[in-house]
């Protein structure tokens, strides 16, 4: 059964996208969608920022029902090395994973997807 993901830059370096993307791109039972509506998780990276909190609120409050969320690289946790930020400062967001690292390896990224689902 293939896992479907959708993939948020909240405001990260791209360091998170690239091992995230190379990840998928290796492992056969996992696709990324476009569309969030489509998708089994959501793989979130970045700082998440006052801009985008809002904009990733707005698209979780039109959802059937809360996505899984997967908080992806140090950034997405709490804004290191920014020194705030990410989801440590949003309690309004369910988060079901936190995958540490900056970046995480495409193992761990791998590993946390099947965990989450």
């Amino acid at each position: 059964m293939t896992i479907r993901i959708f993939h948020a830059n909240t405001g990260s370096c791209g360091g998170c996208d690239a091992h995230i993307m190379l990840a998928i791109s290796q492992t056969p039972d996992l696709e990324i969608v476009t569309s969030p509506l489509d998708a089994d998780i959501w793989l979130v990276t970045g700082v998440l920022s006052s801009f985008t909190r809002t904009t990733l609120m707005q698209l979780i409050s039109e959802m059937p029902e809360c996505p899984r969320l997967v908080a992806v690289g140090q950034c997405a946790i709490n804004g290191a090395p920014f020194g705030r930020g990410g989801f440590a400062e949003a309690s309004e967001f369910r988060v079901s994973q936190k995958l540490d690292g900056c970046p995480p390896s495409m193992t761990d990224i791998i590993a946390a997807i099947r965990t989450a689902r």
